[in-house]
């Protein structure tokens, strides 16, 4: 009859050789797919049940089920697709700190904060060009309207030439400046609405990368 002590000897022996669990990953654990997963897509989804209703996420993710409008599409590595906000993209981050899924979870997150800077150089350089577009229909106004003395030098400038100047030289940063300025005139003055309060009725903006970069 083996003595309790060899049991336990025995039993010490097991637990030392075994190996530990494998660790999962959280996409794989919620059945979207198999790891490792990349970013293929992305689009902003807005819905706007009539003129003058709140926006709202137009989309869903896959993984937590939370509303979203900025919506990026992953790819697993068996072909499937699904859609997740960058939160749970960032909360997978950290979950798959220290695991085999790490450097994956990194450059997944990276790729998306690449995509959300290019999209807003994107959104601001088409708020410049609407603009430029009414810096250019309004000019006679414009000249006649006095910027104050702490552009362009010190002295009192036209918001015409104070405008142009900005939008022919400054970065981005200066170019916003010089969009609010005009978009404020435009409202004040009746010229159309601000570039950021045209929204249609139902809007679905996608701006898709191509899926096929890099293969399939």
């Amino acid at each position: 009859m083996t003595s309790s002590c060899a049991w336990r000897r025995m039993g010490s022996k097991m637990t030392d050789t075994a190996a530990p669990p494998p660790r999962i990953h959280p996409f794989e654990r919620a059945n979207l797919g198999k790891a490792p997963f990349r970013v293929v897509g992305n689009y902003v989804a807005k819905y706007q049940a009539c003129p003058g209703a709140p926006i709202q996420p137009g989309a869903a993710c896959d993984y937590c089920g939370t509303g979203i409008m900025d919506v990026y599409v992953v790819r697993s590595a068996d072909k499937r697709e699904f859609e997740v906000g960058c939160d749970c993209v960032a909360r997978v981050r950290q979950e798959c700190a220290g695991t085999d899924f790490e450097r994956e979870a990194r450059k997944m997150h990276d790729e998306i904060n690449r995509i959300k800077r290019q999209a807003k150089h994107a959104a601001v350089d088409a708020r410049v060009a609407r603009v430029a577009a009414l810096v250019e229909a309004h000019r006679e106004e414009l000249a006649e309207i006095v910027q104050p003395a702490r552009y362009l030098g010190g002295r009192d400038q036209s918001v015409l030439r104070w405008a142009e100047w900005m939008l022919g030289h400054a970065g981005r940063k200066g170019k916003v400046e010089v969009c609010r300025r005009i978009e404020a005139i435009a409202e004040e003055r009746g010229w159309g609405p601000a570039a950021d309060q045209e929204v249609n009725t139902m809007h679905l903006d996608a701006v898709m990368m191509d899926r096929n970069a890099g293969g399939q």
